[in-house]
């Protein structure tokens, strides 16, 4: 009964090294590694986290780049009302001359106004909203902060015929402090997604070791298994021959 329970040992062993191989996978049913499967699960979940904390920063990275380019258009506008505003300043510059400047200005005003609502990622007010959007960034709680800002008021302002240098000049001030702010977070999400990715890589491989075959391996323990599962059937024919041998001399002496 040993033999036998031996060379079915070896039997399933066998079925288990080409299930490996076939799948590429170490423990191709949770029966054949219950506590290495559940391992593996988590790492999965934990890898799905990261992945799709990456996806949330690349949009976070997006919306950044676009608030950016918003208020790079916004700084255009307000540094060209601003030189028209000091011009606008000399005394001796005639209603009429004013005038023209103004009606530029207003212009101007409007771009600004249609700059910022364009400015938008997945529809959200990017330059008319004050606020943070949170962004998940893996599946461990960790996030990273977008702030939105409201320029509106400066478009209101300007509309109203607020000319004041002074007053374009903090405008100038507050967008320049929006940009750098936004530099900023950019950054922080870079940093952000690469720790996701080197945490993935990490994962990734730790999951690879536990649960990919090792072919050469695995190749090599089944070549060993055969031959021995090979080496029992023959001892066990040699058994059963041997006790035949014997029961038939035990037959031939009666």
């Amino acid at each position: 009964m040993n033999g036998v329970s031996g060379i079915n040992n070896n039997s399933y062993q066998n079925n288990l090294y080409h299930a490996q191989l076939s799948s590429g996978k170490k423990h191709p049913t949770a029966a054949a590694g219950p506590v290495e499967t559940a391992v593996l699960q988590k790492e999965i979940e934990q890898l799905k986290g990261y992945e799709a904390g990456l996806d949330n920063i690349s949009s976070a990275e997006s919306a950044a780049r676009i608030a950016d380019g918003g208020m790079s258009g916004v700084t255009d506008s307000l540094q060209r009302i601003e030189e028209l505003s000091v011009r606008m300043a000399n005394g001796t510059m005639s209603e009429s001359d004013k005038e023209i400047y103004r009606n530029e200005i207003s212009q101007m005003a409007d771009g600004i106004g249609d700059a910022l609502s364009s400015t938008k990622y997945n529809e959200q007010d990017l330059l008319k909203s004050d606020g943070t959007v949170s962004v998940a960034t893996d599946s461990n709680g960790g996030t990273q902060g977008l702030r939105l800002q409201d320029l509106s008021e400066l478009v209101k302002s300007i509309k109203s015929g607020d000319y004041d240098i002074e007053s374009i000049s903090n405008a100038l001030d507050k967008v320049s402090s929006g940009r750098s702010r936004i530099g900023a977070q950019t950054n922080a999400l870079e940093h952000a997604m690469n720790i996701n990715r080197n945490s993935a890589y990490d994962v990734t491989t730790a999951s690879s070791r536990l649960g990919d075959t090792e072919y050469g391996g695995t190749i090599s323990n089944m070549k060993r298994n055969e031959a021995l599962q090979n080496y029992q059937i023959q001892m066990q024919r040699r058994q059963i021959q041997n006790q035949q041998t014997a029961a038939n001399g035990w037959m031939m002496s009666l």
